[in-house]
Parts: structure tokens; sequence; C-alpha cells
């Protein structure tokens, strides 16, 4: 079977050498095609050491070192900005708490200060017996007539003894006020006093 010899027709002949001639042209430009993109990438690779012929490489290096340099610095400008705006947000939540002391402080103060001066007679005038107390500051201070005498009275004002003339006075400080009782007038058994403070 294998020892008989093949016998084409020239028809065979010719479709066998066409089918080789295109085989062997789609080859070549196939072949072409690649040796055509390595010749380019050739072409590229040698412009670029062409170039780099003219390339002056240390200002180059100078120029990569300060933009590296610039760069590193600009890291740190961001991490101390976003540090800066933590700290910013830490202060401001302090400053609300602030706030809202001071506030609570401002009500507490004005509290006291009415306090104080409903505890401290504002110019008022009263009479008073020997032996007898009067209150000048709402538990606190106190003026208590011991004696009376023809020209002058024996008091004690938060327990310091005075003499007092008619129209003389003793100061006392209470609360950051500065409270005056005066002697206005005596008589043989009761002195009339003002009190005040400012």
């Amino acid at each position: 079977m294998f020892n008989t010899p093949i016998q084409l027709t020239p028809k065979q002949l010719w479709g066998a050498v066409t089918a080789i001639a295109v085989l062997l042209s789609v080859t070549a430009a196939i072949t072409w095609e690649i040796r055509k993109d390595y010749i380019d990438d050739l072409k590229r690779q040698l412009e670029t050491y062409e170039k780099s012929g003219t390339w002056k490489l240390p200002e180059t290096l100078s120029e990569i070192r300060s933009a590296s340099q610039l760069l590193t610095l600009q890291l740190s400008e961001k991490q101390e900005l976003d540090r800066l705006r933590k700290l910013e947000s830490s202060l401001l939540a302090e400053k609300k708490q602030l706030e809202a002391t001071l506030k609570q402080t401002n009500e507490k103060l004005v509290e006291a200060q009415r306090t104080l001066e409903s505890m401290t007679l504002k110019a008022t005038t009263f009479e008073l017996q020997a032996k007898h107390t009067a209150s000048l500051v709402a538990n606190n201070i106190f003026l208590g007539l011991k004696r009376i005498y023809p020209e002058y009275v024996s008091v004690t004002i938060s327990n310091e003894s005075h003499f007092l003339g008619v129209g003389e006075s003793k100061s006392y400080s209470f609360g950051g006020k500065r409270c005056t009782v005066t002697l206005l007038k005596i008589s043989p058994d009761r002195a009339t006093f003002s009190h005040g403070c400012t």
C-alpha cells in the first residue's frame, strides 16, 4: 500500500503548489510583522540611549533629591496638620467644658451675691434697748448694745467692744462689702442706729 507511487494530476499539483505558496507568504508576513515590532523596539531603545547621552545625570539626581526632600517635608507638614487638627478638636471640647463650668460658676456667684444682699441690711435705722442685740448680717454679724451712757454707748460688733458717741461710726467688711454702723441718737433707755453696706 505504501510502495505505490503517488500520482497527482496537474490540477492537484497546482493546488498543492498554491497552498504551499500561500503558507509561505503568510509565514513571511507574520515573520515580517514580528521583526518589524522588534526593530521598532530597538529603535526606541536606541533613541532613549541617544537621549541619555545628552541627559545631565547629576542635575537630574539633584532635582530628584530636592523633590524627595520636598515630598518628605510635605508629608511631615501633613502629619503636623493632622496632629494640630486633633489637638484643635480636643481644645474645642475643653473650651466647651470650661464655658459650661464658667456659666455655672457665674450663676452661683450671682446667687451668692443675691444671698449676700439679702443678708445685709440696706440703709436701715433701728432702735435697741440696753442689753439687747440686733442682727446686722443674718446669722453672721451682730450688734449688741451693752450699756447706754449720757454721751456714748458701749457696743459689741462681731464680738469686739467699741464705744460710740452720737454721730460716730464703726465699719466692718463682709463678703467684699463695706458696712457701717452709726449711732444716731441716745435716750435714757434706748439708742438709735443706722446701718448700711456698699
